[in-house]
């Protein structure tokens, strides 16, 4: 077992395409993200920063069958690199998490011991309970730092689509240029309740106007409530950022702009609409299941810490 390393987007996306198209809609997440930021830096200069790091943990056996060492790095590009078969990758950008995919913990331990190697600068993981604590099991015994589950996230697939139960004012429509006035505070906002950072959310809330992947509940000439296309592959349509501020809650109008994105990426024949929540909140969980969500997958978010005992 051994892990490549590359920062080369479009290296990543050759090695690993295949072994992520196969493993949706589990894998969508990391498979959106390597698309989207492949496209991004292929249209022009970027406004963002690019991904940190991108990693492929690959197959046991070498050409010809060598068996390399667990934990040994192969460089992008080394010579005599020849692509074993992928299974697992881990992908890792900006301040948040790294992306683990399902994967064998003995390739999520080789992914660790080879990313401490590098000296990435990892905050985290989010991960399967399979991938997850081998991994941080690994890193911890390189680095020394201690990690703790700090979020459960439930994977929701979209089953049968069906009303909100209780009707509330408004409608739906797109993003016009005067909402980008509110749009950032709102995504700041989004990121402080759902304990992510919200470094980077002007570029973010700039992506999503320009790319027309948010829908706006509306009452009287006022936005209430937003919801978002945060994340896409060919297959796949991930809903995110759903936000109500709290003088408009308790009004179903998350519920509403939810079912209205969710419906228009049915008729558009996505076969996979997508969303995680907080599995501990259970609001979130009911108002999801109720619009026709139902949970098929759960990942942990493991941060690490150098002064943190283990607790997972």
């Amino acid at each position: 077992m051994h892990a490549r390393l590359t920062s080369d987007l479009a290296r990543l996306h050759a090695d690993a395409h295949a072994f992520l198209a196969a493993g949706e809609p589990v894998t969508s997440l990391i498979a959106g993200l390597i698309e989207s930021n492949l496209a991004r830096s292929q249209s022009g200069p970027r406004s963002d920063p690019p991904p940190r790091t991108a990693s492929v943990a690959a197959g046991t056996a070498g050409p010809g069958g060598d068996r390399r060492p667990v934990g040994g790095v192969v460089r992008s590009g080394a010579a005599g690199d020849a692509p074993a078969p992928v299974c697992g990758v881990l992908f890792q950008s900006g301040p948040f998490p790294a992306l683990l995919s399902p994967m064998p913990p003995a390739a999520a331990a080789a992914l660790a011991r080879a990313a401490a190697d590098a000296a990435l600068d990892l905050v985290g993981i989010q991960a399967d309970a399979v991938a997850g604590p081998a991994f941080a099991e690994a890193w911890r015994q390189v680095t020394g730092a201690g990690f703790a589950v700090d979020l459960r996230l439930q994977l929701h697939a979209l089953r049968t689509l069906r009303a909100p139960v209780h009707a509330a004012p408004g409608s739906a429509r797109r993003l016009v240029r005067a909402d980008q006035a509110w749009l950032g505070a709102w995504l700041v906002a989004f990121a402080r309740d759902a304990h992510m950072p919200s470094e980077g959310a002007d570029r973010w809330a700039d992506a999503l106007y320009e790319d027309d992947r948010v829908r706006v509940w509306e009452v009287d000439g006022e936005p209430v409530s937003m919801a978002a296309i945060t994340g896409r592959t060919a297959r796949t349509a991930r809903i995110g950022a759903v936000y109500t501020p709290r003088r408009f809650r308790g009004h179903g109008f998350a519920s509403h702009v939810t079912h209205a994105l969710s419906a228009e990426l049915r008729t558009a024949g996505v076969p996979h609409i997508l969303l995680f929540t907080d599995a501990a909140n259970p609001t979130s969980n009911g108002i999801y299941r109720s619009l026709g969500y139902e949970p098929f997958h759960e990942e942990l978010r493991i941060m690490f810490d150098r002064g943190s005992v283990v607790s997972l």
